[in-house]
């Protein structure tokens, strides 16, 4: 499978826990853009010491109170926010663990930016075929999706509520060396509403037969209206349609897109986060569907000689003819408590239960089950007692099933 490719206020103390690289992530576009008025790709920072530059970003949200990817706050009130065919969805349908593609501005200052364009992106829609939940994992049309305790569900019984025939939707980050499509949020399909979804490189392509394959699933694609001219084996694609296959018979596939990054020349700094494939000598590789050149980039966590393909990295750079520069390559640890499996919510305390356990409810909606614990850091010399409902909180916590709160912050008592 493959990444996918498309055509405010400050900060709080919560968003600030402590220095982490992907607060580094910003202040190096300082570095390079913000002295005596220096410009990051043609973007000036006009003598302030901030950016305001057209950007690009993927990642999964880790936020709301205006929606927060790769460490920016972005105010999506303005924004257009649509699915990866063009279909418009409501703001309250963005959820904690969902892949997004944005478009807009940002000023890497603050950590804040605004977004022009969301563009929610899955990576598969379709009835599950087998769970092996020793191993955590189960499969879809042929691939397998590996989930983790980071993984964010939307159905209250996680990992339980999988079983065969049951439809779903899945977020992640595609592992091509290792084959598995690692998610960030798995969510119900009820009734199969939405068409069922793959994304990869095609494996096996017979233009006269109309056949293909991607990772184990064959295809059949007579029913395509139009089968690109440029297609062929290792091109990355969408295939949907409105059925999944019949058990072990090739899926009849409505519609074939060829996925594709088109940024427009306002886009100047990308911030991308997913697992690098194609990797190269001299730091080249492809992450998120752009080449990226790391030669020259500084690294966190570890050095340019640990990259390898499969691996789960965060770049910020500049983009130009099509390439990114990288300036900092974060090198992301599998299962650590890192600020990847970190997310911040607000709302409303609507339930207080034992042991420090609450839910939460934001302005979209939303909800949140937390839990706290000895570990659990609060603000202003509050503690779990101060936790009642009505009180509005703002809340750090390591991203699953519950949200289990590294910091809270109690804003008002009701």
């Amino acid at each position: 499978m493959t990444p996918s490719r498309p055509r405010s206020r400050p900060l709080s103390p919560i968003a600030r826990p402590r220095r982490r690289a992907l607060g580094a992530l910003g202040s190096l576009g300082l570095a390079a853009a913000g002295c005596g008025g220096t410009d990051v790709a043609g973007v000036g920072s006009g003598g302030t010491g901030q950016i305001a530059a057209g950007s690009y970003t993927v990642g999964a949200i880790t936020g709301f109170g205006s929606v927060i990817v790769n460490g920016i706050r972005y105010d999506d009130s303005a924004a257009s926010i649509t699915d990866d065919r063009g279909g418009l969805r409501p703001r309250d349908e963005l959820r904690l663990g969902m892949v997004v593609e944005i478009e807009g501005s940002t000023d890497d200052s603050a950590g804040t930016g605004t977004a022009r364009t969301v563009r929610v992106v899955s990576e598969l829609r379709g009835p599950v075929a087998a769970i092996d939940r020793a191993a955590g994992r189960f499969t879809v049309l042929g691939a397998t999706v590996q989930y983790g305790p980071s993984t964010v569900w939307e159905h209250v019984d996680g990992p339980a509520s999988l079983a065969v025939g049951v439809s779903v939707e899945v977020h992640g980050y595609a592992d091509r060396a290792a084959g598995v499509l690692r998610a960030t949020r798995v969510e119900p399909n009820p009734g199969g509403d939405r068409p069922v979804k793959l994304r990869g490189l095609l494996a096996e392509f017979d233009r006269a037969l109309g056949t293909a394959r991607i990772g184990s699933q064959a295809l059949d694609l007579r029913g395509v209206a139009s089968l690109p001219a440029a297609l062929a084996v290792g091109t990355p694609v969408q295939v949907t349609a409105s059925r999944a296959p019949a058990s072990g018979a090739p899926w009849a596939v409505e519609r074939l897109d060829v996925l594709q990054t088109v940024l427009g020349p306002q886009v100047a700094v990308v911030r991308l986060d997913g697992r690098i494939s194609g990797l190269a000598a001299a730091a080249r590789f492809e992450l998120a569907g752009l080449a990226v050149d790391a030669a020259a980039a500084e690294f966190r966590n570890g050095t340019a000689a640990a990259l390898a393909n499969g691996l789960r990295v965060r770049v910020l750079g500049t983009l130009a003819g099509g390439r990114v520069t990288a300036r900092l390559v974060e090198i992301r640890t599998e299962g650590s408590d890192l600020e990847e499996d970190e997310v911040e919510v607000r709302g409303t305390v609507e339930r207080v239960g034992a042991q420090g356990a609450f839910s939460l409810r934001d302005a979209a909606g939303r909800a949140y089950p937390v839990e706290t614990s000895a570990q659990t850091r609060f603000d202003d010399g509050a503690t779990v007692a101060d936790l009642r409902v009505g009180a509005r909180v703002e809340v750090r916590a390591l991203r699953g099933l519950v949200l289990r709160a590294t910091r809270i912050r109690i804003e008002s008592a009701r």
